[in-house]
């Protein structure tokens, strides 16, 4: 043991040099992994997703396109569910779906503006969701082109866009009305 000092102490001027190395290396990798994690941690995390579910109805109703809803039978809607994963409340400023209108321009998109389901401004804080149901119009639905699929996007106060999963809107998604009156 007291050789291993006794090198150590010959040669303190290189082992101080090592160390001093060993310390800039160890203290800049952790200055990366701190900027790193507050730059993660302060990053905007909205998980936006859309589904079909499946909604109660006990009143009898008559629709613009003719087909009506009797009493204790249920229909399908759009569920468009916000989750705020982030540790920062955000604004959610403004919502829409959109869809194609035909197969000849990929930029034949059409715009439908859901925001009369939704108060805008919405405050959604960190962890909270929001989950509201849409119906779609069967006239709106029958302009879709094949295959019948919509996407929706929310945007945020800070300009930023979030973008949901393609949902496929298909033929019985109006299955459970009943038939047109006669």
């Amino acid at each position: 043991m007291e050789e291993f000092f006794k090198i150590l102490k010959d040669n303190s001027e290189d082992v101080k040099f090592l160390l001093t190395i060993y310390a800039a290396v160890v203290s800049t990798v952790v200055l990366l992994w701190r900027i790193f994690e507050f730059r993660y941690d302060r990053r905007v995390k909205i998980k936006f997703q859309l589904s079909r579910s499946k909604m109660p109805y006990s009143k009898y109703e008559e629709f613009e396109d003719g087909t009506f809803l009797g009493l204790n039978t249920t229909y399908s809607v759009v569920k468009f569910r916000i989750v705020n994963l982030g540790n920062k409340e955000r604004f959610l400023n403004d919502i829409n779906i959109i869809y194609r209108k035909d197969d000849t321009n990929e930029n034949s998109s059409g715009y439908i503006d859901i925001s009369k389901f939704i108060e805008f401004p919405k405050l959604i804080k960190p962890g909270e969701e929001i989950v509201f149901k849409v119906n779609l119009n069967h006239n709106i639905i029958s302009t879709l082109y094949q295959p019948k699929k919509i996407i929706s996007q929310v945007y945020d106060t800070h300009s930023r866009i979030y973008e949901s999963n393609w949902l496929e809107i298909d033929d019985d998604y109006y299955s459970d009305y009943a038939k047109l009156k006669d």
